[in-house]
């Protein structure tokens, strides 16, 4: 369901007259399918007050839940790719002078899966 849509059907409905909640936000992003800072912004358009305080706490949250998940992805690359770095895919060890020997991402014909990252 789209925006238009969404704001059209919680019109209809009577949705916010409704709703016997206690949560707002969390209802609408449940009954609607979007995500919270969404939930704020039709939820303004359609007249309900929401401060700028809990907007503000929901894009905190949302940027720890994304940072969250980006350490969890580099956590798991850490494990499956724990031998490696951006030259060898796999690490047989070290020379007595630190440098690494092993298999390199070229001699695999591959490269570092990281290496398309934005």
């Amino acid at each position: 369901m789209n925006r238009t849509a969404r704001l059209q059907s919680a019109k209809a409905t009577k949705w916010i007259e409704k709703y016997a909640g206690k949560n707002i936000i969390r209802g609408y992003c449940k009954w609607f399918a979007v995500d919270p800072l969404c939930a704020v912004i039709e939820l303004r358009e359609l007249g309900v007050r929401i401060s700028a305080e809990e907007e503000e706490k929901l894009r905190r949250s949302a940027e720890n839940k994304s940072l969250a998940r980006k350490q969890k992805t580099k956590e798991v690359e850490s494990d499956i790719f724990g031998d490696s770095d951006d030259t060898f895919a796999y690490i047989a060890g070290y020379t007595p002078g630190g440098v690494p020997y092993g298999v390199t991402w070229e001699e695999m014909g591959e490269v570092p899966p990281w290496a398309n990252e934005d």
